[in-house]
């Protein structure tokens, strides 16, 4: 027999421990956020279909054709301000940056838009981002300097560009599963569909408006960014979002280091025991160090080695194989025997092989066909980014950050 003071102080801490266990699933989880961060505990799986989901598939769709039709149409650009800031191989080099800074920003930041998506929601995020494409490049059609435009389109374009894309990938995890591949496809397909025609209508916007005005057309085009990132709101109760929290915080032990604590609530340090996964995304930057050198400069390269002939073809040939691929590869990346590591593996290698051979084609054909072949290739690198990632990580036990 126990007396009532035993029975209390046994009852007492029974609560404290399960207390301790609360605390321990809740704050790695942070199921405050309602929006689309980690934190809400969702196991349901995404619908595949209906009418939101499509809805959300077409915005990533713009989101992604808006942004990289633009970034991969930049070598128009080069080639109109190295005529307005001088055509030396020191000023080629200055101009070239502008586009450069646009490009590696957008990359650069891509963690830190994984991180904030799942601090503040997918949704805010991707919002901002947008906010800040816009602003970056409507201020740079008032800029008069080279310096200017690195702040302007480089970095604050760039910047925006990464808050807005990173969202626009990561949503599609709640609500697609089954059709996650086919879906990667066709919203990537998006950058390959505006990389067709942007080079042309850049050009001719050019002719008509000159710099600024141009400038301002693509910055009224990208608005449409904040109208799509109010449609990333993620489903309730969908495992598209992180439920490690919530695993993690059942074994992470009570008197944890609030250091360690504070660092798991922005990093997930436990994916990097994830050896496919670290070998994975560590080589994966490495691989894209050339990747957007053809679009900087093919249409310089063809203007001096191939006069008379049509550099921004060269481009749309890339956008529209790289469509074609995206869609083909994408399905194909659906299917349980496939390996999509493979897959990537054999793209990137003839990506470098094809790049290299642009340098030494002396025909304008043979221009043609590589870069068909860029696309094909380009197609498959870029449809199974998602897919990897989600099958590397495994959906609902990884956040944003680990799953871009």
């Amino acid at each position: 027999m126990t007396t009532p003071d035993e029975e209390s102080e046994r009852l007492n801490g029974k609560e404290e421990r399960l207390d301790a266990v609360k605390v321990a699933v809740i704050v790695p989880s942070k199921t405050k956020h309602k929006d689309g961060g980690v934190g809400r505990q969702n196991r349901g799986a995404p619908p595949d279909g209906g009418l939101r989901a499509w809805i959300v598939c077409f915005a990533s769709f713009w989101t992604n054709g808006v942004i990289f039709g633009v970034i991969n149409s930049v070598g128009v650009l080069y080639v109109r301000l190295g005529r307005d800031y001088g055509d030396g191989e020191e000023s080629s080099f200055k101009v070239s940056l502008v586009g450069s800074l646009c490009i590696g920003t957008t990359f650069l930041f891509s963690p830190v838009a994984a991180v904030l998506s799942d601090q503040f929601g997918i949704r805010q995020t991707a919002f901002v981002g947008s906010l800040l494409v816009v602003s970056g490049m409507f201020l740079s059609s008032f800029a008069d300097s080279l310096d200017l435009l690195y702040m302007t389109y480089g970095v604050m374009v760039g910047i925006g560009a990464s808050l807005a894309y990173t969202p626009s990938l990561v949503i599609l995890g709640h609500y697609f599963k089954r059709r996650l591949g086919l879906v990667n496809g066709i919203v990537t397909a998006g950058s390959s569909m505006f990389t067709m025609v942007m080079p042309f209508l850049m050009n001719a916007s050019l002719e008509a408006f000159e710099l600024s005005g141009t400038l301002r057309t693509l910055a009224a085009m990208m608005s449409l960014l904040l109208v799509c990132s109010l449609l990333f709101k993620p489903l309730e109760g969908t495992s598209g979002s992180d439920d490690i929290g919530v695993e993690l915080g059942v074994k992470t032990n009570v008197r944890e280091s609030k250091c360690r604590a504070c660092c798991n609530t922005f990093i997930n340090t436990s994916i990097w025991r994830n050896k496919k996964y670290m070998v994975w995304a560590l080589a994966f930057p490495v691989s894209l160090f050339g990747y957007f050198v053809p679009y900087v400069h093919l249409v310089k390269h063809v203007e001096v080695s191939l006069p008379g002939y049509n550099g921004e073809l060269l481009i749309t040939c890339i956008g529209a194989a790289s469509g074609i691929g995206r869609i083909i590869f994408g399905q194909l990346a659906d299917f349980q025997n496939v390996s999509r590591i493979l897959l990537q593996q054999l793209s990137f290698f003839s990506l470098g092989v094809l790049t290299m051979l642009l340098a030494i084609a002396n025909q304008y054909w043979i221009l043609v066909v590589i870069c068909l072949g860029m696309g094909i290739f380009d197609g498959c690198f870029i449809s199974l980014l998602g897919p990897i990632a989600f099958e590397i990580v495994e959906i609902g036990r990884a956040s944003c950050r680990e799953r871009v």
